[in-house]
């Protein structure tokens, strides 16, 4: 651990418990528009829909460096990893409302 988040990207964990009531409202406050809380399997999901990732793969030459990087993105996406405990708020200002939920990231299953 270090307090310097950069330091070891990846390598260190960086995860705060967040009031997310609290901080919608206080976006709110602020004349911003906070959209429904997510889950990061929903945002990263609805925001790779149209590649499903394949960039992620771009630099893969070999079937073990695919595979590590399939279990990478398993384990962000899937509940068992942290794609359930994590989650995602988008506030935004002053994007109009309906072109903001709109956004890729926050539509997944409402197609």
């Amino acid at each position: 651990m270090s307090a310097n988040p950069y330091e070891a990207p990846g390598e260190q964990d960086i995860t705060a418990d967040v009031n997310f009531t609290a901080l919608a409202a206080v976006a709110e406050k602020q004349g911003l528009h906070a959209q429904k809380l997510i889950t990061q399997s929903q945002f990263l999901m609805g925001i790779g829909e149209a590649n499903q990732f394949a960039d992620a793969f771009e630099e893969c030459c070999l079937p073990q460096e695919r595979a590590k990087v399939a279990l990478q993105l398993k384990h962000l996406v899937t509940p068992a990893g942290m794609g359930e405990s994590f989650h995602v708020l988008v506030a935004s200002k002053p994007v109009d409302a309906e072109k903001a939920s709109g956004l890729s990231g926050l539509g997944f299953g409402r197609r």
